[in-house]
This record gives structure tokens, C-alpha cells and sequence, in this order.
């Protein structure tokens, strides 16, 4: 059976102890859990890539219309 999506699972990480340090330093400053800490960095390392892959949909777009624009005007002159 598939699990819920709103299910919590627990998942058994290795960590180089400098970086559980990190983790546990960053989680005592923002007063969270590690776990919570843990939780948060890569909720928001998602949501940074969805933020660029929008970004470059975007300049994607934009260059489109630009070559376009720019072919119609060298095609037919300025309207």
C-alpha cells in the first residue's frame, strides 16, 4: 500500500559530525529541533529550485518574444 502523503516517515541519515554541528548550532539560533532544522533547510532548498526553474521559464519566454519581435521588425519594418 502507497503511503499518505501527509504521513511523516522516519528516514536513519548519516552526517559527518561537522555538519550535525552545523545543524545542531543553526537549530539552537532559529530555537527548533534538529529535526525541524533538518526539515525546514531542505523544505527551502525546494522551493529556491522551483523559484530558478520559474525564473528560467520566464527568461525563456521573454527571449522568445524578443527574437520574435525582432524577426518580424527585420521581416516587415517597424508597425
Amino acid at each position: 500500500m502507497a503511503r499518505k502523503q501527509s504521513e511523516t516517515v522516519q528516514l536513519k541519515l548519516r552526517f559527518p559530525e561537522k555538519l550535525r554541528l552545523r545543524i545542531e548550532a543553526a537549530a539552537d539560533r532559529n530555537q527548533r529541533s534538529m529535526n525541524s532544522e533538518i526539515v525546514h533547510r531542505l523544505e527551502q532548498s525546494f522551493e529556491k529550485d522551483d523559484r530558478a526553474a520559474d525564473i528560467r521559464a520566464v527568461a525563456e519566454q521573454t527571449a522568445t518574444a524578443v527574437v520574435d519581435k525582432t524577426l518580424k521588425f527585420a521581416r516587415f519594418g517597424a508597425k
